[in-house]
């Protein structure tokens, strides 16, 4: 992962309804590929088959040639199926919840180990132009290594969580607008300026950006993502 010089990015306090008509903008574009790097978790594909049951054993019930008996069992089966829908759907929701809080939370890391890569980066280049001592300037250089390799790893993760955000959103798209409103408005009511402007500014913009790159079938721009996340300014230096 290479530092780059990024512009700033203007992320401010949105409101619900901004949040949920940038997303309303762009769910139309959503396809059923499976991001690259991720494979579909468990709940998704169990949610799509519940589904269905539940609307077969809900056609059935229509049927009037069926025998009292025969509805009783098919209603019994259809209100069990139901709980176990509406249960799932909140487990999904909690899910998703976490996966915004873990972007979000990455994204505020990785800004502030940017922060602290950059000052590392310009002792090291002031080094160089002191000519201080081989040993001493080793040591700058695996000091910035290091650094680096920080960011790079909480990167490869943030990256991670948004594709299984898209995942999520592409078939369970009730449940992610739920969990993405209740998350943004406890971290409103949270008053954390950091995660507010994490969350409203780089994260919703790179995940729709992801969704879109998925359309298309190439990748982000993850450089400008690094140039995005830098410039989080609510953050501890």
């Amino acid at each position: 992962m290479r530092l780059a010089l990024a512009v700033p990015v203007f992320a401010g306090q949105k409101t619900e309804q901004e949040i949920k008509q940038e997303w309303e903008k762009y769910k139309a574009i959503l396809v059923t590929n499976v991001p690259s790097g991720g494979s579909p978790l468990p709940p998704i594909q169990t949610g799509v088959e519940l589904a269905k049951a539940v609307e077969i054993v809900k056609s059935l019930l229509n049927n009037s040639t069926l025998s009292p008996q025969i509805v009783s069992q098919l209603q019994t089966l259809y209100y069990s199926f139901e709980k176990i829908e509406a249960s799932r759907k909140e487990t999904v929701a909690d899910t998703i919840s976490n996966l915004f809080q873990l972007a979000t939370e990455r994204a505020i890391f990785i800004a502030t180990a940017l922060y602290k890569a950059r000052a590392k980066i310009e002792a090291y280049e002031i080094a160089q132009k002191a000519h201080v001592q081989q040993d001493t300037l080793a040591n700058y250089k695996q000091t910035v290594e290091e650094e680096i390799k920080v960011v790079a790893d909480m990167f490869d993760k943030y990256v991670f969580a948004l594709q299984k955000l898209v995942e999520y959103a592409q078939v369970n798209e009730e449940s992610f607008k739920k969990a993405m409103e209740n998350y943004h408005e406890n971290v409103v009511k949270s008053k954390d300026k950091g995660m507010i402007e994490a969350f409203e500014g780089p994260v919703i913009k790179h995940l729709i950006e992801c969704v879109k790159a998925i359309k298309a079938s190439t990748n982000p721009n993850y450089e400008q993502w690094q140039a995005d996340l830098e410039h989080i300014k609510n953050i501890n230096r």
